[in-house]
């Protein structure tokens, strides 16, 4: 005779009981199902958010880069020979006084959107540098019979203006001249040396100590003014003074200062003024040196 496999009968209460714990287990997994796509939507809306916050600050980074880079002034140095201290210019001097012009630096104060800023060294000329044969100056007309170079009469009306208004007044004496005119002028000087009973050396020389010898005066290059008064006396004018404080704001230096003469070999000349930059202006004149110091880095 088989078994009978005991089979438990649920009273009616019992399957009653199981079926709500049932659909009380079926609605907890749900919900926590539902809590949990609710929290992933939610972590991948922030990485979104994110992500475009972060592509929003590249954009505007960018923005300000290129901005920034559009409002930087084109370098004007250095090109061939631009802005100090990398830079250098031929000039009369030799191969060894180039290299050594290289290494001087400009005004790192002084910006390039200055308009009397100067890329390239000046110029030097002095009794052992001529002027280069190839030279032209670019001179224009600046009233009252004078010439001086173009941009350089521009800078010398900017310092007109502003000498005006402080109450001072400068007037040309001398501006541009051509070779010929620097060797009449030097002929003349030496007649009138000889006329006092120096000899021909020594009216040379002494001429040579006052005005430049053809070929190696600054006035040639159209550079260099001579402002209200050839006498030294110049120097003790409320004018000499304003102009020292002030010519390098426009370009100008004071030329052959006093305490240089022996390395400018020329007088001191308190009217003298040479246009060279503002950017190499500022420094000679701050250092109170000459030009030919400037150039050759011995300050």
């Amino acid at each position: 005779m088989k078994k009978r496999r005991y089979q438990k009968r649920y009273t009616k209460g019992e399957i009653i009981r199981n079926r709500i714990l049932v659909v009380l287990l079926v609605l907890a997994l749900a919900l926590a199902a539902a809590c949990g796509l609710s929290m992933l939507g939610k972590e991948e809306e922030g990485s979104q958010g994110q992500s475009s916050s972060s592509e929003s600050f590249a954009e505007e980074s960018s923005e300000e880069q290129q901005e920034s880079s559009a409002a930087q002034p084109e370098s004007s140095a250095p090109e061939e020979s631009s802005s100090l201290p990398e830079s250098s210019q031929e000039s009369a001097s030799s191969e060894s006084q180039v290299s050594s012009q290289s290494t001087v630096a400009s005004g790192e104060d002084v910006s390039e959107e200055d308009p009397f800023y100067e890329p390239e060294m000046p110029i030097l000329v002095n009794p052992t540098n001529r002027i280069p044969e190839d030279y032209v100056p670019d001179v224009a007309d600046m009233g009252n019979g004078y010439q001086f170079d173009r941009k350089a009469t521009q800078a010398y009306n900017e310092m007109l203006r502003a000498a005006n208004a402080d109450g001072i007044s400068l007037w040309v004496v001398s501006a541009y001249r051509d070779n010929d005119k620097q060797t009449t002028n030097f002929n003349n000087k030496v007649k009138e040396y000889e006329a006092m009973g120096y000899s021909a050396q020594e009216a040379y020389d002494a001429t040579a100590k006052i005005i430049a010898v053809p070929g190696t005066s600054e006035h040639s290059l159209g550079l260099a003014l001579d402002l209200n008064s050839l006498e030294q006396s110049f120097e003790n004018t409320e004018t000499y003074r304003w102009l020292v404080s002030h010519c390098a704001e426009y370009g100008f230096i004071l030329r052959y200062p006093k305490d240089k003469e022996e390395i400018t070999q020329i007088i001191f000349e308190p009217w003298h003024y040479r246009y060279v930059g503002t950017n190499h202006a500022k420094i000679i004149m701050e250092k109170g040196i000459c030009l030919e110091e400037y150039l050759s880095g011995d300050y």
